[in-house]
């Protein structure tokens, strides 16, 4: 059933792009989150500032949907989520700076904007994924949360090798796994630029066919 599912999704084209956007905002966060004590660490020694901040990272990545999704045109997703994923690696970069010039309130500053970026590009690669594949919204989650939680499960375990390498240098200690996460958003970023006039092409058509498309509405998970 669900390799069914996503051999009828990533039959359509343009499908790989959205996906691709999605499971890179999962992979970030999902990393983030993981090691998000040893982020604070030193800079804080309190366990409950680091839950507290845990839970507004995951608070942001939950609210930035709504927002988006009230206010985004769903005929310029495309065009959004390229600027969002491009925004991640801003973001990103601010993070490794902080970090790397122990500023407190920076370093937590950019985790939430990063947090707020995941749950957009997510929001905006579901939406889009819909209307590529003509699936239900439930389906293309499926599709996108399976191949987000398989990427993860490889890129936690090399996060935490490009830490110790990272040491081992003598460079920042999270210098090597945030330069993999923007390279990441980087390579996401290019592959929306470059299959933009096809894409937008495509689902134009699309909509032309399924009207409905227009009121769809999309949440991230």
């Amino acid at each position: 059933q669900v390799l069914t599912l996503m051999m009828t999704y990533f039959s359509k084209e343009g499908s790989t792009r959205c996906s691709i956007a999605f499971v890179t905002s999962g992979v970030v966060a999902n990393s983030l989150i993981t090691f998000m004590s040893y982020f604070l660490g030193t800079s804080t020694s309190s366990k409950i500032l680091v839950g507290a901040i845990g839970s507004a990272f995951q608070l942001f990545i939950m609210i930035s949907p709504f927002i988006v999704d009230k206010w985004t045109d769903p005929t310029h997703r495309h065009s959004l989520l390229s600027a969002s994923l491009l925004a991640g690696v801003v973001a990103l970069m601010m993070c490794m700076i902080a970090m790397e010039w122990e500023s407190f309130a920076g370093l937590i500053s950019s985790l939430l904007v990063v947090a707020f970026i995941v749950g957009s590009s997510q929001t905006l690669s579901t939406g889009r994924g819909v209307e590529i594949s003509q699936m239900s919204e439930n389906s293309v989650l499926v599709v996108f949360q399976i191949l987000s939680n398989t990427l993860t499960s490889m890129a936690i375990p090399l996060f935490r090798l490009l830490q110790a390498e990272s040491i081992a240098e003598s460079a920042p200690e999270f210098s090597l796994p945030f330069i993999f996460l923007i390279a990441m958003n980087m390579i996401a970023a290019t592959c929306f630029f470059g299959g933009n006039r096809s894409s937008s092409s495509n689902v134009q058509q699309q909509k032309e066919r399924y009207p409905f498309l227009l009121h769809s509405r999309t949440h991230s998970v």
